[in-house]
């Protein structure tokens, strides 16, 4: 008879090659998952090829492929201008550019922009949503970023606020030659020592606006006023991280403030907070 000891690891040890066959055969969950999402992925990224191929046909010549997501962010090198330059000599004076999935149609040349901007202005004068606008609280108003029948008010209003402070006429320049007379003394009295122009500078053509629009010049050593210039310099430092998000819109809900987009709004609350002061003064001595 048979040894049935034998007989029982025979069996025992064919049904195991077979458990072990049945599971090199049939993949995991996890192998299933990821083979779908980049079938589905391929899918979508040469559909969207395929509507930008069609989309390129009305549009100026693109003179690098995009590639997906980032567009063409890693085409241009660290000086845009000299990038531009030598795609404004391969493809003209009107060419196509994406940076991230938004289509930057790029325009070159003094008769080129003169043609697009003056002669068909009514075309091209509106304006796409800025991230910058969203930072600093404005929403859909301010004279910069808004466009279309909200800008052409705006301007229409500002204008006319502006002429009423006196553009256009000799009360401008009595401001200017003001605030230029305390500028030069400012330096007089500072003997030749070393001295930030720039600083003093920027806090004269401030002054300029101030004494016109709220009818005040401020000292240059006013630690409130001088703050304030600060953090106009500060916001304009750091809307040129924010100028990233425009493009890749994403970026805004990444943790931190990797975009420095409250560092803007801190700065500006700032602003606002000193404006505000400044007009209740006014009101109070009125």
């Amino acid at each position: 008879m048979p040894d049935m000891t034998a007989l029982q690891d025979i069996v025992q040890t064919e049904s195991q090659g077979i458990r072990t066959e049945r599971n090199m055969i049939q993949p995991d969950l996890t192998t299933v998952l990821c083979t779908t999402t980049a079938i589905l992925l391929a899918c979508c990224y040469f559909f969207l090829q395929h509507r930008r191929n069609e989309n390129h046909r009305k549009l100026p010549p693109c003179p690098v492929r995009p590639w997906p997501v980032v567009g063409n962010i890693f085409s241009i090198g660290e000086d845009i201008r000299a990038q531009f330059k030598a795609w404004h000599k391969q493809c003209g004076g009107v060419f196509s550019i994406y940076f991230g999935s938004t289509l930057v149609v790029v325009v070159s040349g003094f008769r080129t922009i003169k043609e697009v901007f003056v002669h068909k202005g009514s075309v091209t004068s509106n304006r796409p949503e800025m991230f910058m606008n969203e930072a600093i609280g404005m929403g859909e108003t301010g004279i910069v970023f808004t466009s279309g029948v909200i800008w052409k008010e705006l301007r229409s209003a500002t204008l006319q606020i502006l002429k009423e402070f006196g553009m256009g006429t000799n009360l401008l320049a009595e401001k200017i030659q003001e605030e230029v007379t305390c500028y030069l003394e400012k330096l007089i009295k500072m003997r030749g020592e070393p001295v930030n122009l720039q600083h003093f500078t920027r806090v004269s053509v401030s002054n300029v606006i101030s004494s016109i629009i709220v009818g005040k010049r401020f000292s240059h050593e006013d630690p409130r006023y001088k703050e304030t210039v600060a953090s106009l310099m500060r916001v304009a430092e750091s809307s040129r991280g924010a100028t990233a998000i425009n493009f890749l819109p994403f970026l805004k809900y990444i943790p931190g403030d990797l975009f420095q987009a409250k560092k803007i709004q801190v700065n500006m609350t700032n602003v606002k907070d000193l404006l505000v002061e400044i007009v209740s003064e006014i009101e109070g001595t009125a």
